[in-house]
């Protein structure tokens, strides 16, 4: 077959018949298209794009930049095709139905190629449109064609009858048939009268609903500022009152200390110590605070919190594991702040037991694997027996907040081999509580 279209292309150039020889490119690209030579297949579209384009003829020129854009498309030539598709669609005749549809398949594949899937949603909206409207077309014709069989059927039938009535009986048909005449106008107009009234009690049910949504959809706004409002009241109210005071106990128990510091030992112990817990009491107020003052907690945003404290860990002289992250980014992951602040406290206590007891090397990770954000938190320490501090180290309060969003906590470990502790959360229940 090649072989003939090659003859029928010298054939065309040398009689100059540029729509045979637009015709016969067009014919050549989609024997390479079957054949999976894309390089060729596009070669050849082209130069039949160019004579079309050069000889006016639309129709065609449509047909083929088609064939052109899923041929991009083939090729992941995602922008070009789209943009060749956009020419097609504009080239063709608004009334043919059928070919619209594929150029709108055409266009939707693209842009889903393109990751733009709300456009090549309302691309495929317009394919079933346009089947619809090819549909409606067709059945328009028959319909007409049926109608215009039984008008000759009845027209041959009306002369029949005309020929078989004898003369003065037309009179008293007349007014048969102006009776019935009169009886369908009227049927006519109390259905006009009845749909005018069915349509308007369907405008003001459709108003009244929209009037509901709205009230509806303010109320909530209202009630949101309202939380809102009282979640930066209470932060700021923990900020102003509380953290200045856990400020001046630091302060009060570092000028012990130093006033102390010749004392037992003990006593040096049991100031650091307190000082340290108050610390950490102002840090995790702090993590609180920052969580009020948030409607929404990306996956981002708790990445940055745990690469904070993994960065105060690794940055105090004392600490010996080494801790690293290896997290995941997902900007359409969002939490509320509720569940955003009990997912990071569960890896921070995680992370203090491990730094706490393990002694060893210490990795974070996180992935989205099945509709699920997973965390783990593995070191290669001792390890230890569930049974024997399940309500200890802060595992009955990570098991607790895990329950609270709908998550799965879960730890391995057994005594010299390591500890791993893993959160697994349904993305869609991130999703539903954000929505």
């Amino acid at each position: 077959m090649r072989y003939y279209t090659y003859k029928a292309i010298d054939a065309k150039i040398k009689s100059g018949d540029k729509r045979g020889l637009a015709i016969a490119y067009q014919n050549l690209a989609i024997d390479y298209r079957r054949k999976n030579v894309l390089d060729s297949a596009l070669h050849y579209s082209i130069k039949a794009d160019e004579m079309y384009k050069a000889s006016g003829f639309k129709r065609l020129s449509s047909n083929n930049l088609q064939v052109l854009a899923e041929l991009y498309f083939l090729d992941k030539q995602y922008k070009k095709g789209l943009a060749t598709i956009n020419e097609s669609i504009a080239l063709q005749d608004s009334a043919d139905y059928k070919n619209t549809a594929e150029a709108y398949k055409i266009k939707a594949r693209i842009e889903a190629g393109l990751k733009d899937y709300r456009a090549s949603a309302r691309s495929y909206a317009q394919v079933l449109q346009a089947r619809d409207s090819f549909d409606y077309e067709r059945r328009s014709d028959q319909a007409q064609d049926y109608f215009e069989k039984y008008k000759t059927a009845e027209k041959e039938q009306e002369i029949t009858l005309q020929r078989a009535v004898i003369a003065e009986n037309q009179l008293k048909i007349q007014k048969q048939n102006q009776m019935l005449y009169l009886s369908i106008a009227a049927l006519f107009i109390l259905g006009l009268i009845g749909f005018v009234i069915y349509r308007q009690q369907q405008l003001k049910n459709h108003q009244l609903k929209k009037e509901k949504e709205l009230e509806l959809a303010l109320a909530k706004i209202e009630t949101q500022n309202k939380l809102q409002t009282q979640r930066l009241r209470i932060s700021r109210d923990l900020h102003d009152n509380i953290g200045s005071q856990l400020t001046y106990i630091i302060s009060t128990i570092d000028n012990l200390a130093y006033a102390l510091k010749n004392t037992q030992p003990i006593i040096q112990d049991k100031l650091s110590g307190l000082g340290t817990f108050t610390r950490s009491t102002i840090a995790e107020l702090r993590d609180t605070i920052w969580a009020m003052n948030l409607n929404d907690i990306s996956l981002d945003k708790i990445n940055e919190r745990i690469h904070a404290v993994v960065v105060n860990f690794n940055s105090l002289e004392e600490h010996e594991p080494v801790i690293t992250t290896q997290l995941v980014n997902d900007t359409s992951v969002t939490f509320t702040s509720e569940m955003g602040m009990h997912v990071f406290r569960i890896i921070q206590e995680a992370l203090n037991n491990a730094v706490k007891y393990a002694h060893t090397a210490i990795e974070i990770h996180s992935v989205i694997e099945q509709d699920q954000l997973i965390f783990t938190i593995k070191d290669h320490g001792p390890g230890f027996q569930v049974e024997t501090v399940s309500s200890g180290n802060g595992i009955s309060n990570m098991k607790h907040r895990a329950s609270k969003i709908g998550a799965t906590f879960t730890i391995d470990t057994q005594v010299e081999t390591g500890t791993v502790i893993t959160l697994r959360i349904p993305l869609h229940i991130a999703l539903d509580q954000t929505a």
